[in-house]
């Protein structure tokens, strides 16, 4: 994990093929985090990018929107 300091705030880069997560839960993915002032590098850790799981199609993730009631533009 890359840390650079930009004066206001600390950017948390991951490594190449690689992904940051949170410690805690590993739940969370980004490619890149703005730490606050009272958050820590140390909340943060790289993985490996997660190989994509499921046959999830464009159908599929419309109907979920449909389901939840969001306004798509097909």
């Amino acid at each position: 994990m890359r840390i650079i300091d930009e004066g206001q705030f600390i950017k948390l880069l991951p490594d190449d093929g690689m992904i940051l997560t949170d410690v805690a839960t590993e739940t969370m993915r980004a490619e890149e985090i703005d730490l606050g002032k009272s958050d820590s590098a140390e909340n943060y850790k790289d993985i490996p990018i997660p190989e994509p799981t499921g046959d999830l199609t464009v159908d599929d993730t419309l109907a979920m929107l449909n389901q939840m009631g969001v306004e798509t533009d097909d």
